[in-house]
């Protein structure tokens, strides 16, 4: 192998992580979190205070819903609020995006539920 083609492949492996890092918010779309299950535990909060500037369209009470299997997701979308306890659902999350996507265990968290039905 040439030093021109190692050099090439030393910059592609430096560039990859930073690739990574500007593309998270696109990987979270393009693989998003598909749940279904029994609902054990739904619980509101708030989630810090409201700023008219930076977050005038979110929502202060958000949802936490846990599963039977172990599994749960943080949202704001208010059609969890008609979720109760022993309802079978199936939701659409999103990763958390606040940190590098592989490293980062809190990554590979839910977020940005959205209720997408009933499951009977």
């Amino acid at each position: 192998m040439s030093w021109k083609a190692k050099i090439l492949v030393l910059l592609a492996l430096l560039a990859l992580p930073v690739v990574a890092w500007k593309a998270r918010f696109l990987l979270t779309r393009l693989f998003p979190i598909d749940h279904e299950g029994t609902v054990m535990r739904i619980a509101t909060f708030r989630k810090g205070g409201f700023n008219s500037r930076n977050e005038d369209t979110r929502q202060l009470n958000q949802f936490a819903i846990i599963f039977d299997d172990g599994f749960d997701c943080e949202g704001y979308d208010t059609s969890l609020a008609a979720v109760r306890e022993g309802d079978v659902i199936r939701l659409r999350g999103y990763h958390d995006v606040k940190g590098f996507p592989v490293l980062d265990p809190e990554w590979w968290e839910c977020d940005e539920a959205q209720l997408v039905g009933f499951v009977k």
